[in-house]
């Protein structure tokens, strides 16, 4: 029976500093650093080794330990340590940097951290990660042990078997290094939370989990309770400290002079409104995949009674005729209710997306938008979309209709068209086309579609697109970092493409994917544009990016461009369309930002 929470509710005296949670780039570089210079020449070695190697599993055993004994030799513990050192001084500047733009913002007061000695504990934990890292070449050659006795005992050699084992090992060693060094990081910004916050004089902090279904329950127990640095939690730990505790700690400071005195604006009513739907709603899933699950057992219940009655003897019913028919149709007509109550829930459940976005829309514009979209679907397509053929995208165009502002106006006329592959994308009507186009593929998300749709809007709107740079420009005056989107999210993206990767990450947490998306930040410029309210925008490349930046990418990539962004609207609404009630408590100004630019635009407070 788990114990119940030791901190305490907030009271209204208590001011909560809301600190960005980390992203992935915390980690990511420090994997990368420890896969160069010390994965990479163990693979290496051991590769070297199997070119001399006999074909047979001894001589390949012995040659591989060899690699691996001299790769431990060849100053693996350094090589360890430097890497640790370096993301001990790298998390320590980006903690602070967090926790420092967090109190300013919350607080209204430059606040700065003093450049301390770190304590004796956190260099402790560079030790500790060496000794971790450390043990990566003994637990490859571990495995590698175990699978050559077995394939020594199941057949001869065969170097297609061996080339399996080795690529089945290095996935191994490589899942055992992201592990370490993702609970490692988050270990060590935990315990840097604590002590920043201790040196500043603050003795207590609010826990902040993740919000989704992997946190554990004792931690979702904790979920905004507040805690005293000097008495944590004896189940947990503080925050970060159980082993992939995705947890952190904001600050609490006791200034009830620096409660609100204002009224409440209507955005933030709006907002407020819409995070609670978020509680609502989680409730209301978990009830319907309840109902589904009951009405499941329940048609198992009756189909196995109905396929034992259907198993008896002729002969056991002799004398029993009227009880055979009374029992026969009892079990038939319960089986036949409760799959029709099965299906009623499961097409609930199935569609209880939209139920939430009506509520949703009802709170951001309570009377319809009716925009004059014109779009065709295409005629020779039966199944479109992963969500369900036409009759489901034509909902999300009469969802698009109703939502987006009459204000906004629509000139082009969008036709769609799918193709087998590629991702989907939106065009501009050129001077010699009747349509724009939609482009998706048969497996293309509704969501996707919704996405693409908005690029439309910025299409016939030069003014929202200018106003969406300016946006962007903003929050990189005020301190967002830029980096590269390939750096930030793993995935195919050019060198050149750039994004203020922080705070538009973490409006996204939880909506696309665990640590959410850096792609609404994404900044491009006019040789992609191709005309257009792009190319109206008033800011130049030299405008946006600072020196650091131009360091970083060559000059030549960004001349005197035009700089624009052109995902912002349209991830914040689709955004909105996926989960509203988690996108507004991520960043509410950028909730608010989309909100009146897009659906309630031309609407007065």
């Amino acid at each position: 029976m788990p114990q119940p929470p030791e901190g305490r509710r907030p009271k209204p005296t208590d001011l909560g500093v809301r600190v960005d949670p980390p992203t992935p780039i915390l980690w990511t570089a420090y994997e990368r650093d420890l896969r160069r210079d010390i994965v990479r020449p163990l693979i290496s070695g051991i590769e070297a080794g199997l070119k001399t190697a006999e074909p047979t599993y001894r001589d390949v055993q012995e040659k591989i330990y060899a690699a691996i004994a001299a790769t431990e030799e060849a100053g693996l513990d350094d090589a360890a340590r430097a890497a640790a050192e370096k993301q001990l001084a790298k998390v320590n500047e980006y903690q602070t940097r967090r926790l420092e733009r967090a109190m300013r913002r919350s607080l209204g007061v430059s606040f700065s951290f003093a450049a301390e000695e770190l304590s004796p504990q956190l260099r402790q934990w560079v030790e500790t990660n060496v000794g971790l890292i450390k043990t990566i070449p003994p637990r490859l050659h571990e495995s590698l042990s175990a699978d050559f006795v077995k394939a020594q005992v199941e057949a001869p050699f065969n170097r297609q078997r061996l080339g399996r084992i080795l690529r089945k090992n290095y996935d191994s060693a490589g899942y055992n290094l992201r592990r370490i060094v993702r609970d490692q990081s988050s270990k060590l910004y935990g315990q840097l939370s604590q002590e920043r916050q201790t040196q500043a004089g603050i003795a207590e902090y609010q826990w902040v989990t993740s919000s989704d279904e992997r946190v554990r329950p004792t931690h979702r127990a904790n979920s905004d309770l507040i805690f005293r640095w000097d008495q944590p939690p004896a189940s947990t730990g503080h925050p970060g400290h159980d082993i992939q505790c995705r947890c952190t700690a904001d600050p609490v400071v006791g200034q009830p002079a620096l409660r609100r005195t204002q009224p409440e604006t209507p955005a933030e009513r709006r907002r407020r409104e819409v995070i609670a739907l978020g509680a609502e709603f989680a409730k209301d899933r978990q009830l319907a995949k309840q109902r589904v699950a009951y009405a499941e057992v329940q048609v198992k219940k009756y189909a196995r009674r109905l396929g034992w009655f259907d198993a008896k003897p002729s002969w056991y019913w002799i004398g029993k005729e009227a009880e055979r028919k009374a029992r026969e149709r009892e079990l038939t007509g319960g089986l036949k209710d409760w799959r029709r109550r099965l299906d009623e829930r499961a097409e609930y459940l199935e569609n209880i997306d939209a139920h939430h976005r009506r509520r949703v829309w009802e709170v951001l514009r309570p009377e319809p938008g009716e925009t004059g979209i014109t779009a065709y679907l295409p005629a020779k397509t039966s199944s479109i979309g992963k969500d369900g053929g036409k009759a489901k995208i034509a909902g999300v165009l009469k969802e698009f209709k109703r939502v987006a502002s009459p204000k906004l106006g629509w000139k082009d006329k969008v036709r769609f068209y799918v193709a087998k592959d590629g991702r989907a994308w939106a065009r501009q009507k050129a001077s010699y086309e009747k349509f724009a186009g939609v482009h998706i593929r048969p497996d293309t998300g509704l969501d996707t579609i919704f996405h693409e749709l908005v690029h439309h809007i910025e299409f016939n709107n030069p003014q929202l697109a200018r106003e969406a740079t300016r946006f962007v420009a903003r929050r990189r005056l005020q301190g967002e970092r830029i980096g590269r989107l390939r750096d930030v999210e793993h995935a195919g993206y050019d060198k050149d493409e750039i994004t203020i990767a922080d705070r538009f990450a973490r409006a996204t947490r939880g909506i696309f994917g665990e640590s959410g998306s850096a792609y609404p930040g994404k900044i491009q410029h006019d040789r992609w544009a191709g005309g257009g309210p792009y190319t109206d925008s008033p800011l130049k490349a030299r405008e946006l990016m600072s020196a650091e930046l131009r360091k970083e990418f060559p000059v030549d990539l960004y001349p005197d461009e035009i700089v624009y962004s052109t995902e912002l609207v349209t991830m914040g609404m689709q955004s909105i369309y996926l989960d509203a009630p988690r996108f507004a408590k991520n960043d509410g100004e950028y909730f608010d930002w989309v909100v009146s630019r897009v659906i309630r635009r031309g609407l007065p407070d």
